[in-house]
């Protein structure tokens, strides 16, 4: 039986939760009205996951987090943040301080249960309950390309944490174009790009419309949007689409990944990264098909191997690195 735990002050967000979650067969949902009565959980019951809320009385979001880490209680938290500037903020420095992932709180006036599929996803994700093997891709493989003209990188769930670690490490002088595409929602990736231009050497800035790729510089897809492109290889620039989700997803590792490849071909290097589903997978397929690189962040250093697990199940992957393994294997390749 599965424990998982839910740190809320609002009686009507637990209950909808544990409603919810009645739908996962072995699994329990205990509940807390605040931080202090969920750290005295946390030390009875052996809980294998916390949904934590940022604003309570008593002990608050931050402080219960610092406390569980202080207390050395290895259990994945996954923050409930407001979908506003100051709750990106704290959301960031939640995940620094060692949370695992983040759900939006639901606005005022919006049904709680509009959010059940996605927590339903994560649960399941974090708990085990979602490791269907990816079915191996046969990809017919072009001559591999020795020269690459941009970096694509795709990640979720754990990962704002990996690429502080690998934005800090890259150059000033990376000599390719970086899109990234982060699931994440509206308000957050223009707090998380700022966030990684502070930290590192190059210049990290939110996608725009009408944008050109240039060498050395990072461009974050916007939350709510795709991350399209136009143009060709020598002159492309960054357009922004409101096209449906695809892998329930707004923006769309692939969505990126296949107007990338239409326009450099195989001239790719392709990451991918920690995150629960399997958006980037046919993405990573057509770059590897192409001629491109294809690298993918190993099972020890993933928040969850979902993601990279598929593509390298799917056999579209060149190297599975170590977290910390990957800014190196990135310069080497771009240069």
């Amino acid at each position: 039986m599965k424990q998982v735990l839910i740190i809320d002050d609002s009686r009507l967000f637990r209950r909808v939760t544990v409603d919810i979650l009645a739908d996962l067969p072995g699994v329990q949902v205990h509940e807390a009205a605040n931080g202090e009565a969920g750290l005295a959980v946390l030390e009875k019951e052996a809980i294998d996951l916390v949904v934590l809320d940022v604003e309570m009385p008593v002990m608050d979001g931050l402080e219960t987090l610092r406390m569980i880490k202080k207390k050395g209680l290895a259990v994945p938290v996954i923050m409930q943040s407001a979908l506003t500037r100051a709750g990106a903020e704290i959301t960031l420095q939640a995940l620094e301080l060692g949370a695992a992932d983040f759900i939006p709180k639901p606005a005022q006036g919006q049904d709680p249960m509009e959010l059940r599929d996605l927590l339903l996803e994560k649960v399941r994700a974090f708990l085990g309950l979602d490791q269907a093997p990816e079915p191996r891709l046969v990809r017919k493989r072009e001559q591999r390309e020795s020269r690459f003209d941009l970096l694509v990188i795709g990640s979720s769930t754990g990962g704002p944490q990996a690429l502080q670690l690998i934005f800090q490490r890259l150059p000033a002088d990376f000599t390719i174009p970086i899109l990234v595409v982060q699931h994440m929602p509206p308000v957050f990736t223009r707090a998380f790009a700022d966030r990684l231009n502070s930290i590192s050497p190059l210049t990290v800035m939110e996608a725009r419309d009408g944008l050109r790729l240039s060498a050395g510089q990072a461009y974050l897809a916007q939350g709510g949007f795709h991350l399209a492109l136009s143009g060709h290889a020598d002159d492309c620039q960054l357009r922004i689409s409101d096209a449906p989700p695809l892998h329930s997803h707004r923006p769309s590792i692939d969505f990126t990944i296949y107007d990338a490849v239409s326009i450099y071909g195989g001239r790719i290097m392709g990451l991918i990264m920690t995150g629960m589903g399997r958006d980037g997978v046919d993405g990573m397929g057509m770059i590897y098909g192409a001629g491109g690189l294809t690298l993918a962040q190993d099972e020890p250093s993933s928040v969850i191997y979902g993601m990279n697990r598929r593509a390298v199940e799917a056999g579209v992957i060149d190297q599975v690195l170590a977290l910390g393994d990957i800014p190196e294997q990135l310069v080497k390749h771009s240069a």
